[in-house]
């Protein structure tokens, strides 16, 4: 079987939001918080003829996701990491 006609073509990125309500959340300064976050991540179909999926695999190339805390009068508290993670593999040494 052919997979390779119902996956997205290589370069294409593709945005994926989520949301999570009433996170737990503890604070040094002012203890535990309920907090709302929002955000997502970005990923891109890149080619990788050495494993599955019709030679592909999905790269993270953008996260960000952020909630407004209690004591920050609605400025975000935004956390975004390195863009150099894979989904499905391992990052290379």
């Amino acid at each position: 079987m052919n997979i390779d006609g119902q996956l997205p073509p290589i370069g294409v990125e593709i945005p994926c939001s989520g949301y999570a309500v009433d996170v737990p959340l503890k604070i040094d300064a002012i203890g535990m918080v309920q907090l709302d976050f929002k955000g997502g991540i970005r990923v891109r179909i890149e080619s990788n003829l050495n494993n599955g999926l019709g030679g592909r695999r999905l790269k993270i190339i953008g996260e960000e996701y952020s909630a407004a805390t209690p004591s920050s009068a609605g400025a975000p508290t935004t956390r975004t990491p390195s863009p150099h993670h894979l989904i499905g593999q391992r990052p290379s040494p």
